[in-house]
C-alpha cells in the first residue's frame, strides 16, 4: 500500500488554501483525513505525546487512516546513553498500536550522525528499546554503502529516502528500502537554506509536477520490495505540502490507470 501525506497537519497558515477559514483546530485532523489516508505526526519531535491525545485523534479519523510518529529529538539529536525515554515514548503510542494504525516510528537524525561503530550500536539499542517498526532518516551519505544497508536490513531498520537539495554529503534521490516499510520524505530543494533550520525558505519550496513525476519509477521500485510505502511532504510553508501531496496522489493514480490499461491490452 502506498500512503501519501504530510509531516504534521495542525498548521493555521494552511487556511484557507486547505482548511476552511473558520474551521476550529480540533477539527483539523478529521478534515485532513478526508483528503489523505496518512500523516506523519511531528509534534512528538519536541514533546512526547500522551496516550490520551492519540486516543482522541483516533476517534476523529477513519479506522483505515494510518500514521507514523516522529521520534523525540532527545533520541536523535542528543542521543544520551539512557534509553528510558525510548521505552516511555513507545508506551505512549499504545493506542495507535492497538488500533493497528501505526505504520512506523520515524527517526530523523542530523547530518552529524555519521556511520561509525558507535552510531550503528546506538541504532541497535534504540531499535531494541522501542520494540516498534523503526524508519531512520540518515542525512549523511556515509550510511548509503551496500554493507551498511545490509546492516540496517539485518536489524529491520527502514531507510528513509529523502528528496532534498543536491548538496555534497547528502544522500542522492534513490530508491532504497531496508525493511518492509518504504519511506520517502520530501523536504524541498532550497540549497541555500538547507543548513539554516530557522530560515523560512527551507520549508517553503513548491514542487513542480516534473519533479514529483521523476519519483514515480522510484516509488514503484520501493513498493515492489516492501509492504507499505509512506510518502511524506515536509515543505509545509504556504500549504505547499498539501498541494504537493495532492499532486503526487493524482500522479500515482494516473500511473496506476496507465499500468492497468497496458496490462489489459497485453492480456487481450
Amino acid at each position: 500500500m502506498i500512503y501519501v501525506g504530510t509531516s504534521g497537519y495542525g498548521y493555521h497558515e494552511w487556511s484557507p488554501v486547505f482548511y476552511p477559514q473558520h474551521l476550529c483546530y480540533e477539527e483539523y485532523i478529521a478534515y485532513y483525513s478526508k483528503r489523505f489516508a496518512f500523516c506523519e505526526l511531528n509534534a512528538s519531535f519536541v514533546r512526547v505525546p500522551k496516550a490520551s491525545e492519540l486516543s482522541a485523534l483516533i476517534a476523529r479519523v477513519p479506522s483505515t487512516f494510518r500514521v507514523s510518529v516522529k521520534l523525540h529529538r532527545r533520541l536523535t539529536h542528543e542521543r544520551g546513553a539512557d534509553l528510558m525515554l525510548a521505552r516511555s515514548f513507545a508506551r505512549s503510542l499504545e493506542p495507535l498500536v492497538e488500533s493497528g494504525q501505526l505504520v512506523a516510528v520515524a527517526a530523523q537524525f542530523p547530518f552529524s550522525f555519521v556511520n561509525n561503530p558507535e552510531s550503528r550500536a546506538y541504532l541497535c539499542r534504540l531499535r531494541a528499546a522501542l520494540e516498534l517498526p523503526l524508519v531512520a532518516e540518515l542525512r549523511n551519505d556515509s550510511w548509503t554503502h551496500p554493507e551498511t544497508l545490509a546492516f540496517l536490513r539485518g536489524w529491520g531498520v527502514g531507510f528513509a529516502c529523502i528528496d532534498a537539495p543536491e548538496i555534497a554529503g547528502i544522500p542522492n534521490r534513490t530508491a532504497v528500502s531496508t525493511s518492509d516499510i518504504g519511506y520517502v520524505r520530501f523536504h524541498g530543494r532550497q540549497a541555500d537554506a538547507w543548513w539554516l533550520p530557522g530560515d523560512p525558505r527551507r520549508h517553503g519550496y513548491r514542487y513542480r509536477q516534473r519533479e514529483l513525476l521523476s519519483w514515480i519509477p522510484r516509488i514503484r521500485e520501493i513498493a515492489k520490495r516492501t509492504r507499505d510505502v509512506c510518502l511524506v511532504f515536509n515543505n509545509r510553508r504556504h500549504a505547499y505540502a498539501v498541494l504537493a501531496a495532492g499532486g503526487m496522489t493524482r500522479l500515482l493514480e494516473r500511473s496506476q490507470r496507465s499500468r492497468s490499461k497496458t496490462a489489459r491490452a497485453r492480456a487481450g
